[in-house]
């Protein structure tokens, strides 16, 4: 579990004060290192028709989320 703040401007983006949970299991911990790394190192977001990428500052892209609709 995250929490934190962010912020926007046009594309620019960045989070701050981030916290996680440091649950103690393993397959977790990576997964959610994985994630605060991606999200300390993004400073770009672009959405193309149902995805979301975030970048870092050289337009690399760190992540794609994409939209799930649940019935």
């Amino acid at each position: 579990n995250f929490s934190g703040s962010y912020s926007t401007q046009k594309q620019s983006i960045s989070f701050n004060q981030l916290a996680s949970t440091k649950k103690m299991c393993s397959e977790s911990m990576d997964q959610e290192t994985t994630m605060s790394d991606v999200l300390s190192k993004a400073k770009q977001w672009e959405i193309t028709g149902e995805s979301l990428q975030l970048k870092d500052t050289n337009a690399n892209t760190l992540a794609t989320f994409n939209a799930v609709y649940f019935n």
